[in-house]
């Protein structure tokens, strides 16, 4: 049985979910930098079939007409294909055509409708366990990393109803061979996208060691008006007390 605040986080989710849909894998396809290539991304037939008529439905059936299988190609010919789906968003392709990084797994669905519970620990553990970004090379797997190898502090991830929502951000260097990824726990994670494998990890904000030195220099400073602040009160103190004729008012001077 259902406990109280995770049925009402899914009612709530549903009849969100029911006002405005989650959105769909739907098929697209992606440029490379400079345009030299094409990566056709094939989405859910069953979710294309039942869209209305519109620019969705005939962008995804235009996709799947022009091209016979999902992969990279050059104009109309196959260079390699490649199976699976992640929206364009969190795709990211070389110029060279060569190299593909995919941020894995369905969160994207309900990445809006974060906050007011956690999801069961089993299913949390499941989704630590399972694939959180791949790297290709050819349309062959190189690396790919499970979610709990990326954080460090599954507790500062938010939760929808279903799903973990970690990301906070990535960007690729292609000059540098590098691909940064950002987690909601503050970790920034360097990979070289060539071999897939992490090279750096470092805390950002207040997390990374200039935060915290700057952290430690503030309070270092304020304890140290703090104290100049006490000894000058004290002096004064000090001061009244030794000579009470003059801190008292002058004769027929009436107090207010």
């Amino acid at each position: 049985m259902l406990r109280f605040p995770v049925a009402l986080a899914l009612f709530t989710f549903g009849a969100a979910a029911a006002a405005a849909p989650l959105p769909e894998p739907l098929s697209y396809a992606k440029p490379t930098p400079g345009d030299r290539f094409v990566l056709a991304v094939f989405g859910s037939l069953e979710a294309e079939t039942k869209l209305k008529d519109g620019d969705n439905k005939r962008h995804a059936a235009g996709v799947r007409a022009k091209y016979s299988v999902p992969g990279m190609y050059r104009g109309d010919q196959l260079v390699y294909p490649l199976d699976g789906y992640a929206p364009d968003d969190n795709v990211y392709l070389t110029g060279d055509g060569r190299y593909v990084i995919r941020i894995e797994g369905d969160w994207w669905k309900t990445k809006a409708y974060t906050g007011g519970t956690r999801l069961p620990p089993e299913v949390e553990q499941k989704q630590l366990d399972a694939p959180a970004i791949s790297f290709f090379e050819d349309g062959k797997l190189l690396k790919s990393h499970p979610l709990k190898s990326l954080i460090t502090d599954p507790l500062m991830l938010q939760h929808s109803p279903e799903h973990i929502v970690w990301p906070s951000g990535a960007v690729l260097q292609e000059e540098q061979g590098k691909f940064l990824l950002d987690t909601q726990d503050t970790n920034r994670i360097t990979f070289d996208y060539r071999t897939g494998e992490a090279t750096a990890t470092e805390k950002l904000g207040y997390g990374n060691r200039f935060g915290q030195t700057l952290i430690l220099a503030t309070l270092g400073l304020t304890l140290l008006l703090l104290l100049a602040w006490a000894l000058y009160a004290l002096r004064g103190i000090r001061t009244a007390k030794a000579d009470p004729v003059s801190a008292s008012p002058p004769a027929g001077q009436a107090l207010g």
